[in-house]
């Protein structure tokens, strides 16, 4: 909390707790009249700004701490009264000017909020900042910030793509949703290709849904395009989101009638994946006697079988050029294993392939 609602914290629980010589620890709920003795003075403050003083009764909270308690804040000079057991008014506090949000100010060097208090987060940068504006953030009921939950190009996300898949140019169909959605700006959505700086679309409803033309490209390795959506919160504040199309080269397994003689039948093997780093299982079967894995040259595989107590697999390794998927010619390793008979059960070929 900070320096000055600190204080005006312990000056109210300081007037308010019972009298006697009992100081100790307040209780939670004693803690919970004084939130709601502020809260009572935020309000009238708000009803009342520039007026001359705002005097509220702590009622239930007052019969729970063993007496009531009458406050009264002077929002002119910011003086804090109370009424004693006599009846009388007493001044026990001032925290400065506090009328229309004006007057007190935290001073320039006060410290960010070290936890969090209420509706301020840890690390609130409160210098310069009237006191009353303060204090209703910390008090009021927790601000819902906005956030995108889905974004999408043609019904895909963040993905991998095989390493020279096209992407056409055109109208695209791009969507999303959010989160909170009454506190985000009417007309700030927009969206940008990062990757060419290109603003595709602004000005946007928050409707969930836009059509913007995008330009050609092939995905190379690597990050090959990335979209953005932003938008603007009620509070001025822009949150985002991003789609990321990667290329990835493309690794081809599974069992096969012979050893792929070129780059035609590599391609055709049974599973492909667009991932590097990967540990997956070449199911066997019980037809075929010839199992084949096909890597870019710069990858190497290794193969235990697992229903062979992890017995290592002699897998032998050959070179061969074989397209990517946009006819580009790329060099592979294929490393391929033939047993002499089929398998009676389908053994799992674990594949780990690691970069060089």
């Amino acid at each position: 909390m900070s320096t000055l609602a600190q204080s005006v914290y312990d000056a109210i629980i300081e007037h308010i707790r019972p009298r006697g010589n009992d100081k100790g620890p307040i209780t939670a709920e004693d803690e919970q009249a004084v939130l709601t003795v502020i809260g009572q003075a935020i309000e009238a403050l708000e009803a009342k700004a520039g007026g001359a003083h705002i005097h509220f009764v702590m009622a239930a909270p007052g019969a729970a701490l063993g007496r009531a308690s009458d406050v009264a804040w002077n929002v002119a000079n910011g003086d804090i009264w109370q009424k004693n057991e006599g009846g009388e008014w007493k001044q026990q506090y001032n925290v400065g000017s506090l009328a229309g949000g004006g007057g007190a100010t935290f001073p320039a060097n006060e410290p960010a909020t070290a936890s969090p208090v209420g509706n301020l987060p840890a690390g609130s940068e409160v210098a310069g900042r009237s006191v009353l504006d303060v204090m209703r953030d910390t008090w009021s009921a927790v601000y819902q910030l906005p956030a995108f939950s889905s974004f999408t190009l043609n019904g895909q996300g963040t993905r991998d793509v095989a390493i020279g898949t096209s992407f056409p140019a055109g109208p695209q169909a791009f969507a999303w949703a959010t989160t909170n959605s009454a506190n985000v700006t009417a007309g700030s959505i927009s969206i940008q290709d990062v990757t060419m700086s290109d603003v595709l679309a602004s000005g946007e409803a928050n409707d969930g849904a836009a059509q913007a033309e995008t330009d050609l490209f092939v995905a190379g390795g690597g990050e090959a395009r990335r979209y953005r959506i932003t938008a603007t919160n009620s509070k001025g504040q822009p949150f985002t989101r991003d789609i990321v199309i990667t290329g990835r080269p493309e690794i081809f397994f599974g069992p096969a009638a012979a050893a792929p003689a070129n780059s035609a039948a590599v391609r055709a093997l049974p599973s492909r994946l667009t991932s590097a780093g990967l540990v997956f299982n070449l199911n066997t079967g019980t037809v075929l006697k010839t199992f084949v894995v096909a890597v870019p040259a710069n990858y190497t595989v290794a193969v235990i079988d697992l229903d062979a107590f992890n017995a290592p697999m002699p897998y032998a390794s050959t070179e061969m050029n074989v397209n990517d998927a946009a006819g580009s010619p790329v060099a592979y390793k294929l490393y391929t294993l033939t047993v002499a008979e089929a398998y009676g059960t389908s053994h799992r070929h674990q594949v780990t392939i690691t970069q060089q």
